[in-house]
């Protein structure tokens, strides 16, 4: 890309392999792409050179396989190793950790509160009529949103007190 005044940068086409060199007015120096930018604190075990020599080694080891042999690799390898698929009550469960049965309990009351599971109970055990279960869901969608809509706005003037209005 050319640009007219003296910061041009174009890029340089004596090195292919690396995209991120660029010539500044006259100087060359190294552009670091934005996902790579906090990795200049980190020791240089994981530079550009050696994500590119691992994409190129990953890529000549896959070479003479074929998709299902890639795939059947894959699978014993990776997918083996992933944790099983939770229960039906893995969410609504408290895990009684070094013989701390208070803090379990405390956890599932949170939990039974946050799922409503006392109001579903409530009504569920006795029939709703249809116009009066509508009338119901519209009032607790607009109480929903109203308050929504009422933490935003306290967001706000909170926002114009800090900066000092």
């Amino acid at each position: 890309m050319n640009a007219v005044g003296p910061n041009r940068i174009r890029a340089l086409s004596s090195q292919p392999t690396s995209p991120f060199v660029a010539e500044v007015a006259g100087s060359s120096r190294r552009i670091q792409p934005k996902w790579n930018e906090h990795q200049s604190t980190r020791p240089s075990a994981t530079t550009w050179k050696t994500l590119q020599s691992t994409a190129a080694n990953l890529k000549s080891s896959n070479a003479n396989k074929s998709v299902e042999e890639i795939w059947q690799d894959r699978e014993s390898s990776v997918v083996a190793n992933l944790p099983k698929p939770q229960g039906p009550y893995e969410g609504r469960s408290a895990y009684v950790r070094n013989g701390d049965a208070a803090a379990a309990l405390g956890k599932m009351k949170r939990i039974v509160m946050s799922n409503r599971i006392a109001a579903e109970l409530r009504q569920y055990s006795r029939h709703e009529r249809a116009g009066a279960k509508r009338n119901r869901l519209t009032s607790e969608r607009w109480r929903r949103r109203f308050a929504h809509e009422v933490r935003m706005k306290v967001k706000v003037v909170n926002e114009i007190r800090a900066r000092g209005a």
